[in-house]
């Protein structure tokens, strides 16, 4: 099975992004799968940046690929240790996708979604559906978030709907104290029990504490790594 990770990368999200990448690269060497770092600048479309999550599959050689895992860049691999063809296994549909869950809003998360490569020329004809009709979301919150919920109600026949932990997660709180959950009215519980999840996925921060709590968890990988290398070497 062949399947490549993509992640999107424009400049005014390069501050956080510089955390995300290395970890996400790293978990695409060990379970040898392509990794597609897709840079734009904004001005290369006419309305929000995230919509590029859907472009740049205009640039990506679709027939190469059985699968494609589509990544914020706010979102971190946090367990190496699971394997995607494992949540792919015996799926017959052609998008797999996480319950919005915790996070509120709309059915699904699209922050963290595997499509099937030849199912993705639908993606882009809903895409282009859009931009012809004006959506209103090209420009406003969520963005592409709000297109596969939308298709998804049409057609939820399409969608392999999983627990938010499987495939994505509700972390806004990385290294929360029990106090700061308190303050702000968060399940310190709830949170504390997603560090195992395969992906970590920063959203809803502030950017500032993003950057901080993305930066964090960073350094806590480059730690495990250098025990592990102590290790060996001992």
């Amino acid at each position: 099975m062949k399947i490549l990770i993509l992640q999107v990368a424009t400049p005014n999200i390069k501050d956080y992004s510089i955390y995300s990448i290395p970890i996400n690269i790293n978990y695409s060497i060990k379970w040898d799968h392509d990794f597609l770092l897709y840079t734009s600048k904004e001005e290369e479309i006419d309305h929000h940046p995230a919509w590029l999550k859907i472009t740049a599959f205009y640039n990506i050689n679709i027939e190469k690929y059985d699968w494609i895992w589509v990544l914020d860049t706010d979102a971190v691999i946090n367990n190496q240790k699971i394997k995607l063809e494992n949540i792919i296994s015996n799926c017959n549909k052609p998008i797999i996708i996480s319950k919005n869950g915790k996070n509120g809003g709309r059915h699904l998360n699209s922050g963290s979604f595997l499509i099937k490569a030849e199912f993705v020329k639908e993606l882009l004809l809903r895409y282009e559906h859009c931009v012809s009709k004006g959506y209103k979301f090209l420009n406003k919150r969520f963005w592409d978030q709000e297109l596969i919920n939308d298709w998804y109600e049409e057609s939820p026949e399409y969608f392999s709907v999983r627990k938010m932990k499987e495939l994505n997660s509700h972390w806004r709180i990385y290294g929360a104290s029990k106090e700061y959950c308190l303050e702000h009215g968060l399940d310190y519980i709830a949170t504390y029990n997603q560090q195992n999840n395969l992906i970590l996925h920063f959203m809803s921060l502030p950017k500032d504490i993003r950057i901080d709590w993305m930066r964090n968890n960073w350094i806590c990988n480059q730690i495990k790594i250098l025990k592990k290398i102590s290790i060996f070497a001992s």
